[in-house]
């Protein structure tokens, strides 16, 4: 597997990544996803991917929507080919977070733009995903934290407060190049939001 920033613009890779959808750690996930498209056959709906670290995850980040290069890959990866991906893969590694402790998913399960251009998720489109996402945290038996990327996945906070008490909640700016570029501090403030979940999820690996 290539495991580097925007490795799914080639194809090959991707073909590579769909033949483990059904490995032991990502089935469930696979069905999941494969549930809610039957549900909603018109939508775009990427799969986990698999070098994720599938029902065995730790840490759930929380997105808003894929882009339309998550549904071009058929995954919701950090290998993407877009600036918000790769943003996303040098902040973790710059953060020390392991991958295989982690898994990504978004608010908004579905593609919400018009194949040019995504558009902002709206509350409508936040009470449809949530339900899912609350399905996904139960596929997780491992999970002891959440990490809720940018002002739209942040707006369920409460609820997840208020449902989960035994799951810690963190937040952080999006990846996104408009937020990275608009100010060059953004990336090391991401970075310093995330280090406490780095060091909760390499302390389990030491211990």
């Amino acid at each position: 597997m290539k495991d580097y920033p925007k490795s799914l613009k080639d194809e090959a890779e991707r073909l590579a990544r769909k033949q483990l959808l059904n490995q032991e750690h990502v089935a469930p996930l696979t069905r999941f996803v494969e549930k809610i498209t039957r549900q909603h056959p018109k939508k775009g709906i990427p799969y986990f991917d698999p070098l994720d670290g599938g029902t065995r995850a730790q840490c759930l980040f929380v997105l808003e929507a894929p882009g339309p290069n998550a549904v071009e890959s058929g995954f919701i990866s950090r290998n993407n080919n877009d600036n918000s991906a790769k943003n996303f893969f040098e902040i973790n590694l710059k953060a020390g977070i392991p991958r295989e402790k982690t898994i990504i998913w978004n608010i908004v399960p579905w593609y919400i733009g018009t194949g040019k251009k995504i558009r902002p998720a709206t509350t409508d489109d936040i009470n449809m995903g949530l339900p899912y996402l609350h399905e996904l945290i139960n596929l997780l038996p491992n999970l002891q934290i959440v990490v809720l990327i940018g002002k739209k996945a942040q707006i369920v906070k409460k609820e997840l407060e208020n449902q989960y008490a035994d799951i810690r909640l963190f937040e952080c700016y999006h990846p996104s190049p408009m937020v990275i570029n608009t100010n060059p501090r953004n990336r090391q403030k991401i970075i310093e939001a995330l280090k406490p979940v780095s060091d909760i999820l390499n302390q389990a690996i030491r211990d």
